[in-house]
């Protein structure tokens, strides 16, 4: 209950931080620097973050409550009948669904989206591997984001 409690918390900072409101520092709020600058920070971070996703251990299995992923089988609960990533269309959604872009919004919804983007390729090729074609033919009928109105 706790970790539920913290991570509403910080989703609620989190909204208030891109919204600009409640919270004391904001996405369009900080200290102005040269493009220079920021871009530089922007690359560190990035090197970063490459360098810490390259020497993170890949699980070669699931294991939920003792379960391998072949014990579990492949489901496909409510919408994602119809589109393979539906958490990820509503993020998408709420970064780029605003009636006010400012511009460290824009970067904050560009980024995120790349960084969504590539995820999703990458978790792909791991649900290929471990459910082959059963997963194969999940993508071949259920689009990524936008579902299809009429069945083929």
């Amino acid at each position: 209950m706790l970790c539920y409690l913290l991570f509403l918390g910080t989703f609620l900072c989190a909204i208030g931080f891109v919204e600009n409101a409640v919270v004391p520092k904001s996405i369009d709020s900080g200290p102005v620097t040269s493009f220079g600058t920021s871009l530089l920070v922007n690359l560190l971070l990035l090197g970063l973050f490459a360098v810490q996703h390259s020497m993170m251990a890949r699980p070669q299995y699931l294991n939920l409550r003792g379960q391998s992923h072949t014990e579990l089988g492949f489901r496909t609960p409510f919408l994602y009948k119809f589109i393979r990533h539906p958490i990820m269309l509503g993020f998408l959604m709420a970064f780029w669904f605003t009636p006010h872009m400012t511009a460290g919004l824009l970067l904050f919804a560009g980024m995120t989206s790349a960084y969504i983007l590539i995820a999703l390729q990458l978790e792909e090729r791991d649900l290929l591997r471990y459910f082959g074609d059963t997963y194969r033919e999940y993508r071949k009928r259920t689009p990524m984001f936008i579902p299809r109105l009429f069945k083929k």
